[in-house]
């Protein structure tokens, strides 16, 4: 029935299959036939969890009509698939397919005029980089060699969409048939596409990460303020597409845990629940993952082993690039172990033409993941989360016949896809080949003989034995060639069997017919099979594994961060006594010899001298220096991007762009670094606003955040915000002037927006229903909390003449500017700054490094601190950071500072700056346990920090610094042996890139990742 069923189903199909939607003109007579199928005699696995039966599976008209045991009915082509596996066909959320081929990014230059308006003709949005009014449906054209790639690995439907810009507008559901577009496509506007890549776009903005966060957040407002008038004031195709998409599932693409977890808080921020097309490290950040309440579409192209002749390039990988190789097989299983929802695709494997689908499938299901949960994560959740439950992912009365046929279970290694079928249509993969385990009796010419076939029903090995009947089989054996091995091979139901015959071998091929084979080879020969295979022994291959314990592989739990000093946990908040240090408080009290300090609950509990405390554990600080941990009032650590471009980028938000696995954390840490403001850069005038942030090492982003802190902003002056460096540049302002005018400009504009606004609250509750609320704008909320001494500014600087024009236009407008940063030209007018109550925020001995510090001289931060002015020393720098102890002692030199005041400009000093010094900057009771115990006096280029706490925890601990060092030397050599053989294995390996380990600066610009493939640019 196999063969010559098939045929008479064959002849009829063409017809059929191709005839068409309804619409078409036909060219041909009417084919009536409606496609009537039974697939008969499978082990059906409906659902996952469900127990697997034989039965028939009958479809008509592309849809599964029934499930039945027993006869067959009559009226259906009846496939026989005994002994073969019936699933439903898998479903891809996050596929390309059919997509247009995305033009190569453009190229960008330092040199070249930036780009600032939309390219885009039309009524759309001002931001190129939203293209919700995009619909896949419409681009959609079929491609037959994508579809059957796709379908050789299972999969029988995709959700498709456009990996285009940050709003990417809709994405549709298609068949994987190969046949006209009108048929293939199952949902027209099936989801709503976003993430933070902005793609094709030339525009200027954004360019890094918070730019994108920020922009994600305007249009939302942007969206519902326009969706609220009565009359729209404008056309925007953009935002009349984005609203229509709020009811569609909500699709986000990330690249990395960090970013998925930034997009969640858009979620949150405006109640929406995405569904996340993951990057497959989610397993870093399980918990905070675990947390979002959300469903993962998981890729499995897990890293490829690195090897390469070069040993510096291997030597340069982070040890953490070197551990996800290792831990990402496990991450599906993690995650659904945890009760995330997951899904899995290929995405990510289109460059090999997805040949590590399978092998990499079964690596995930050998580190952990069942064969239910990965069967569900491509059928059962993928529909359900389109909402297609109905139509797609199971084998149910109702469904769309989207199925798929394999020679075994899924977690079998020897699984082969032999068809799929789509909307009732057969598209076969491999052969299905006869079963022809057992004993048969070889019928040719007058010598017949008798074979034995074992092993797998696809890779069967075959010997000859001797006839029952042939008397001493011993004596025997050794006349008729008992015992030799032959050569079976089986494709379908074609046979070809070779016999040694001396130094040749006679070849046998025949075709598999009414349970028999049948040749011709000089003449005919038959082979009928003269008893079955035993159960025991046919299924022996099979069940090999079920045999043979399963030993699971088990990586290592992963550590926060992942790579060099990563922990397990967090250190507690310990009950701790530090007896008999030198205290250097930082207040009127001074520095203490031989005094004590309690710290308990996160805070300094008690200083003197011969304290008790029982339960504490006791700390020998003799000959040891106790002081406040240092505070960086100008850092650019922590961050995955420090600088946007647009003119006035006061709406990003560093606090959108926190990375706490920077290894500069736990280095600054090593220098007594306990708390920093991580500022925007000086790439505009108006820049972004600050993260004030402890250094707690692995913990989630916004742990770092200092609760309670209040709220600063970067402002630029100079040739950075000029873009002097860049002739070519058309970006508003050019001239010292323009700045001026500029920021003078943006408070005017943030005064008007502050009184609309006011007297729209001042409406009767029924005046605001007729009269719709004026726009939100982020950039206005910002300069509007300036205004009101809500935020205060951190100004970049350093030319007095720009430092008396910031001071001039704050006055203007009721405000006064919080801190001047670099201010080398400070002493110039330290005595105005003391008047305005300015701080300032200097490096301790910089000058002459470009044309506008020429004038700068290392007792700035003396002149300004005898002038009034709070004066602190920063470090702009991820190096720097770590020895601003010894920074801070230059004052000393440049300017007679004592040690105790020069102490100061890096701990008490930078706290008043930023509002914090009722809770850090010094040693006194009640303040957070911010501290730092020196080997040695705290200014001293011989001092080292012991131990560096933060509220309480010890985050640093130099001798177990010092003691984990071999450790992650020998586990960095254990993977690269690890790899090292895996490569040798067979394992898919590459060659090691190059890379520079990232240090960013006021004015480096991030992001252009986004358009120039993954390049850093300065």
């Amino acid at each position: 029935m196999r063969r010559w069923g098939w045929l008479a189903v064959l002849a009829a199909w063409p017809a059929w299959a191709q005839q068409g939607p309804e619409t078409f003109t036909p060219n041909d007579v009417h084919d009536q036939r409606s496609g009537a199928f039974a697939l008969v005699g499978a082990s059906v696995h409906a659902a996952p969890g469900e127990t697997p039966r034989q039965a028939t599976v009958y479809l008509r008209d592309g849809r599964i009509e029934r499930i039945a045991s027993g006869a067959t009915t009559p009226g259906y082509a009846a496939i026989d698939y005994s002994g073969l596996h019936l699933y439903a066909g898998f479903i891809d959320l996050n596929s390309n397919y059919g997509m247009p081929a995305l033009p190569p990014p453009k190229p960008f230059s330092f040199g070249s005029p930036q780009v600032v308006a939309s390219t885009n003709t039309g009524a759309y949005n001002a931001n190129e980089a939203i293209k919700s009014d995009f619909e896949a449906v419409g681009a959609f054209v079929p491609n037959a060699e994508a579809a059957g790639q796709l379908r050789q690995l299972g999969f029988t439907s995709v959700l498709s969409h456009r990996p285009d810009g940050i709003a990417r507008g809709t994405g549709t559901l298609l068949a994987l048939i190969d046949g006209p577009a009108q048929e293939a496509v199952l949902g027209d506007r099936a989801s709503a596409h976003y993430s933070f890549a902005k793609g094709s776009s030339a525009q200027f903005f954004p360019i890094s990460i918070m730019g994108s966060v920020a922009l994600l957040r305007q249009t939302h407002l942007d969206a519902r303020w326009y969706a609220a008038q009565s009359q729209a004031p404008f056309e925007d195709q953009s935002l009349r597409a984005w609203n229509r998409q709020q009811s569609l599932p909500q699709f986000f693409s990330v690249d990395g845990w960090l970013n998925l977890l930034r997009a969640q808080q858009i979620a949150n921020e405006f109640d929406l629940q995405y569904v996340f097309l993951g990057s497959g490290d989610e397993y870093q950040r399980l918990d905070a993952v675990k947390a979002t309440g959300a469903a993962i579409v998981l890729p499995i192209s897990f890293p490829k082993a690195l090897q390469g002749d070069d040993p510096s390039l291997l030597r340069m990988t982070p040890l953490a690039e070197l551990q996800h190789w290792e831990q990402a097989p496990y991450n599906p299983a993690r995650l659904q172990a945890a009760g995330v929802q997951i899904a899995l695709t290929a995405a990510g494997l289109e460059g090999e033409k997805y040949k590590g689908f399978w092998p990499n499938l079964r690596t995930a299901m050998e580190k952990g993941l069942s064969a239910d949960a990965a069967l569900a994560a491509l059928t059962t959740t993928p529909a359900a989360l389109l909402g297609q439950s109905s139509q797609l992912g199971r084998i149910g009365a109702g469904q769309r016949a989207n199925l798929l046929v394999t020679s075994a279970e899924l977690d079998d290694p020897a699984l082969v896809v032999h068809d799929t079928w789509v909307l009732g249509r057969r598209h076969s993969v491999a052969p299905i080949n006869v079963d022809l385990r057992g004993r048969w009796t070889i019928d040719i010419g007058s010598d017949p003989f008798d074979i034995e076939i074992s092993g797998s029903r696809d890779k069967p090995s075959a010997k000859r034995v001797a006839a029952a009947s042939e008397g001493d089989a011993d004596e025997q054996g050794k006349d008729s060639g008992a015992g030799d091995k032959l050569t079976l091979s089986i494709n379908g139901d074609r046979v070809v069997l070779r016999i040694p015959q001396g130094d040749r071998q006679l070849r046998l091929s025949g075709l598999w017919r009414d349970g028999g084979i049948d040749g011709y080879q000089q003449q005919p020969w038959r082979a009928r099979r003269s008893s079955a295979a035993d159960e025991s022994e046919a299924t022996a291959d099979d069940d090999a594994a079920e045999d043979t314990p399963e030993v699971k592989q088990v990586a290592a739990q992963p550590t926060h961060p992942l790579g060099a000093y990563g922990r397990q946990s967090r250190p507690a908040a310990e009950h701790l006594l530090f007896r008999n240090a030198t205290v250097w408080t930082g207040e009127s009290e001074g520095i203490l010899e031989q005094t004590d300090v309690r710290v308990r609950n996160g805070r300094i509990a008690e200083i003197g001298r011969d304290l008790t405390a029982s339960g504490a554990r006791e700390i020998d600080a003799t000959g040891r220096h106790l002081t406040a941990g240092i505070i960086d009032e100008h850092s650019h650590i922590a961050a995955s991007s420090i600088n946007d471009i647009a003119t006035n980028s006061s709406m990003v938000r560093i606090g959108d762009a926190l990375d706490p696995t920077d290894i500069s954390i736990f280095r600054n840490l090593a220098g007594g670094v306990t708390t920093v403001q991580v500022l925007h850069g000086s790439a505009n005038p108006i820049g972004g606003q600050s993260a004030l942030i402890k250094l707690r090492w692995g913990v989630q982003p916004r742990d770092l955040l200092i609760d309670g802190a209040p709220k600063f902003i970067k402002f630029a002056l100079g040739e950075n915000v000029k873009a002097a460096s860049n002739p070519a540049s058309i970006r508003y302002p050019g001239t010292r002037m323009g700045v001026a005018q500029f920021i003078d400009d943006a408070f005017a504009q943030a005064r008007q927006y502050e009184q609309q606004w006011s007297a729209w609250r001042r409406l009767s509750a029924r005046e605001q229903a007729r009269q719709p609320a004026p726009r939100r704008d982020l950039v206005s909320d910002a300069m509007v909390e300036i205004l009101n001494g809500e935020r205060f500014i951190s100004a970049h600087s350093y030319v007095q003449s720009e430092i008396l024009m910031l001071m001039q236009v704050a006055e203007r407008y009721g405000f006064r500017v919080n801190t001047f940063t670099h201010i080398l030209e400070g002493y110039k007018l330290a005595d105005r700054m003391a008047q305005h109550g300015a701080g300032g925020s200097s490096f301790a001995d910089w000058w002459a490094y470009k044309m506008e510090v020429v004038n700068a001289i290392p007792y700035n931060n003396a002149l300004m601190e005898q002038a009034g002015v709070v004066s602190a020393v920063n470090s702009d720098s991820d190096e720097m950071s770590r020895r601003l102890n010894q920074e801070a002692a230059k004052t000393i030199k440049y300017g007679g500072l004592t040690p105790e005041h020069a102490w100061r400009l890096v701990t008490l000093h930078p706290a008043k700056l930023l509002h914090l010094d009722d809770r850090m900057g010094s040693v006194k009771v009640g303040k957070d346990a911010d501290l730092v115990l020196w080997s040695a006096e705290p200014l001293s280029i011989q001092a080292k920090a012991d131990y560096t706490l933060v509220d309480g925890r010890i985050e640093f601990d130099r001798l177990a610094a010092e003691a984990e060092a071999p450790r992650i030397e020998a586990e960095r050599q254990r993977l690269l042996d690890a790899m090292s053989q895996a490569a040798g294995q067979g394992a898919p390996s590459m060659s090691p890139k190059p890379g520079m380990p990232r240090r960013f600066h006021c004015d480096d610009l991030t992001g252009f990742e986004y358009l120039l493939g993954g390049q850093h640019a300065h």
